[in-house]
């Protein structure tokens, strides 16, 4: 795949992103870890290397469907996929095809002690607490909580997915969508 030439300058600090490695340093840099996105990345089943519009466009509609967003068009929130499929039909495709992993792969794969260090910036940086994840008058949360079992690793996964999605989303260099495509094509 080409790379487009067309340079992209954020927002919030001028630096010029003028390639893929460029935007994908910048989606790194946006994180308080910089091995954060390319966990997120694996989690939601995409490749931040190979296909960052793709893998933005995906963490775009997790967002917008997340309760937490602020700086997001109405028509995108009500509608991301048929927004985004609008705009970049071949990456918004490849987008809503990711599988994302599993809480209890993930922990598999980066180990529980790896999920606690991210677990504890999460409350540390948002006030996050577990029993924020759990309605504990609810029998099946509290059979979750008690068992300890794969529903509970996805709920701390997908807790934590959305803080990660939530930095590149409303990162340090406020890139969108289509300064990403305009990186990187929607082929």
């Amino acid at each position: 795949m080409e790379e487009k030439t067309k340079e992209v300058v954020s927002v919030l600090d001028g630096t010029v992103i003028r390639n893929k490695a460029e935007l994908i340093e910048a989606f790194r840099k946006s994180c308080y870890d910089e091995d954060a996105y390319d966990m997120l990345a694996a989690f939601l089943g995409g490749n931040l290397e190979e296909d960052p519009l793709g893998f933005y466009i995906n963490a775009t509609i997790r967002y917008c469907r997340s309760p937490f967003t602020r700086v997001i068009d109405v028509e995108e929130r009500s509608d991301p996929v048929g927004f985004y499929m609008r705009k970049y039909p071949n990456a918004t495709r490849r987008a809503i095809s990711y599988v994302p992993m599993t809480g209890e792969a993930f922990y598999e794969k980066y180990g529980a002690e790896k999920v606690w260090k991210y677990f504890d910036t999460l409350c540390y940086r948002n006030g996050v607490h577990l029993y924020d994840l759990f309605e504990m008058d609810n029998d099946e949360d509290v059979k979750i909580v008690v068992s300890a079992g794969k529903e509970f690793k996805e709920r701390i996964m997908w807790e934590i997915a959305t803080d990660w999605i939530d930095d590149i989303c409303d990162s340090l260099y406020m890139l969108s969508v289509d300064d990403v495509a305009a990186i990187c094509g929607d082929e």
